[in-house]
């Protein structure tokens, strides 16, 4: 159950209401200083007399529960602060739902979503990306807002969620292989006899380690083998008949590529500062290997980090490997034998 009072279940109703109507964008502003005015002529036509000066608490009551989004902001235009209210597919379901369990869709609408916490930032895309595409569905991810609930067992809300999923999705990557978490999910939903289990993985040269290799893993910025997935899994929620809406896949790949740029960055970075010795030499492919980086990430960006770092200088740079120094050496040291 939600954990909402009246006034917030009142307030999030008449804000579905409208937003279905075309009356109230996705995304809107609300003042501050002059909040009951503003609220009371766009949402709260139907409750004039609602003590609500101002509505804070009910925002912060929404929130908490995951239904919207809310922040404040400057407004030197009307002199005060503004509240920017985003209202999200877990507000709507909620209030059709009449607020009870917040995921009480049919299993089969629901999609167990398994990742590593550090990949988080790949997993609201990916969750936000199955949504947006499968009309109806539910994608249970842990660190969600409309996921685990302030007060709930982690333990036990996990396996509510692996009993009532009929599909799963696992987000494979270097971090998420060697978490006893992730094989955990998998070894329970796997139990169920559910064949309904979908590996993608980042990035696209990953080695899938046994016994999940036993399926087949596709790249999740490989838009048409990532619509195949999603057209599998449409099928087994809602028959041969079902669809794939339009959804921003480019948006998907692009969250791939900032994770894996700030991965490989701090990883090298890390290296160089805690574990690199002065003129050794770095075998690229090598180093690849064993920081569980993607093929010739070492390279491409060991590059750029060393010619933005004032500390650091080549000392030689094959096509294969390279020697790195701390400080500026005299010339004649090229020519010397290494």
């Amino acid at each position: 159950m939600y954990l909402l009072t009246d006034t917030a279940k009142n307030v999030a109703r008449i804000i579905v209401e409208y937003y279905e109507k075309g009356d109230l964008p996705q995304k809107f502003d609300i003042l501050y200083k002059y909040a009951y005015e503003e609220l009371k002529r766009v949402v709260f036509r139907q409750f004039p007399d609602m003590p609500l000066k101002p509505p804070e608490s009910v925002w912060q009551e929404l929130q908490k529960e995951g239904l919207i989004q809310y922040t404040t902001m400057a407004s030197s235009k009307y002199k005060g602060s503004t509240y920017s209210i985003l209202i999200t597919k877990q507000l709507i379901d909620a209030v059709k739902n009449n607020f009870d369990d917040p995921h009480k869709l049919s299993p089969n609408n629901r999609i167990f979503l398994s990742y590593a916490s550090e990949d988080n930032q790949v997993a609201y895309e990916l969750k936000s990306v199955l949504e947006e595409a499968l009309s109806d569905v539910y994608v249970f991810m842990a660190e969600a807002p409309d996921g685990i609930q302030v007060g709930r067992t982690w333990f036990e809300e996990v396996i509510r969620n692996l009993e009532e999923s009929d599909s799963m999705i696992i987000l494979l990557t270097q971090n998420s292989i060697y978490k006893r978490w992730i094989w955990f999910e998998i070894g329970h939903f796997w139990s169920k006899g559910s064949m309904s289990i979908y590996p993608i993985h980042t990035p696209s040269d990953m080695e899938i380690p046994s016994p999940i290799n036993e399926i087949q893993s596709k790249p999740v910025t490989d838009k048409s083998q990532f619509d195949g997935i999603l057209s599998a899994i449409a099928k087994d929620i809602f028959g041969d008949n079902a669809t794939v809406r339009v959804y921003n896949h480019q948006q998907l790949a692009d969250t791939v590529d900032e994770y894996l740029f700030d991965r490989t960055t701090e990883i090298l970075t890390s290296f160089m500062t805690e574990e690199y010795k002065e003129s050794d030499w770095i075998v690229y492919q090598k180093l690849d290997e064993q920081k569980s980086l993607p093929l010739g990430a070492t390279k491409k960006h060991l590059k750029s980090l060393v010619e933005n770092d004032d500390e650091l200088n080549w000392e030689v740079d094959t096509e294969n490997s390279t020697r790195i120094s701390f400080k500026k050496i005299p010339p004649e040291y090229y020519f010397m034998s290494g």
